[in-house]
């Protein structure tokens, strides 16, 4: 099974400069402080910067202009940085729940019915149920057996995580997780999938609503 894992220096630093993007501390179309600036921020090497920047580049927060510094990307849309990276988990997840559920073995039922056992045990507790939430999703991509799926997800979960955090403080939030995360799980180990990927839709769609109500 994927474990979570502490993040490098260069995630955390990636995280620590989405959030303050998402936060609205720099605007779309601004730049950001050089990155001698930022590591001495940070308490990091300028080579964890250079990387940070680089995989937020990737996701198309941030581009860097050479000789001229990194700028925050301006949305197409009224969509925000946090909803792009919501929405690409919901990519990778129906691709997952689309391709695991031909491939899963009794293992993996098994260990994904563990998981959600663990987040209902652990309800009261935010941070457990967090971590067994974010596990959950994991195996799911775990079972696509394709490294790069797990890859990806690994590099936007660091992002995420902060969604998660935010989103928990909501009022019904929890409860209507682990209501989902059950017609997910139950409609997988019936290898149903129209109703997987329904699930899955009605889940993601949950965590978007819930982020916009974060940000009025």
């Amino acid at each position: 099974m994927i474990k979570i894992q502490k993040g490098t220096l260069a995630q955390e630093v990636m995280q620590s400069i989405f959030s303050y993007i998402h936060q609205g501390h720099f605007p779309p179309g601004s730049k950001l402080p050089p990155n001698e600036e930022l590591a001495k921020q940070f308490g990091v090497g300028r080579s964890s910067v250079r990387e940070a920047l680089k995989e937020l580049q990737t996701l198309g927060v941030v581009t860097l202009k050479h000789g001229e510094g990194t700028y925050v990307c301006s949305p197409s849309s009224e969509q925000s940085p946090m909803e792009y990276v919501a929405e690409v988990r919901r990519m990778i997840e129906i691709y997952s729940v689309s391709v695991g559920i031909e491939k899963a073995n009794e293992e993996d039922l098994q260990e994904l019915a563990d998981l959600y056992k663990q987040m209902k045990q652990h309800f009261d507790d935010d941070s457990r149920f967090i971590y067994y939430d974010r596990l959950f999703h994991y195996k799911l991509a775990e079972i696509t057996r394709n490294p790069m799926i797990t890859s990806i997800l690994k590099s936007i979960e660091i992002l995420f995580a902060q969604l998660q955090s935010s989103l928990i403080d909501l009022e019904g939030q929890k409860e209507r997780a682990l209501n989902e995360h059950k017609k997910i799980l139950d409609a997988f180990l019936m290898r149903d999938g129209e109703k997987t990927l329904q699930a899955v839709y009605e889940h993601h769609d949950h965590i978007l609503a819930g982020w916009k109500r974060l940000s009025k």
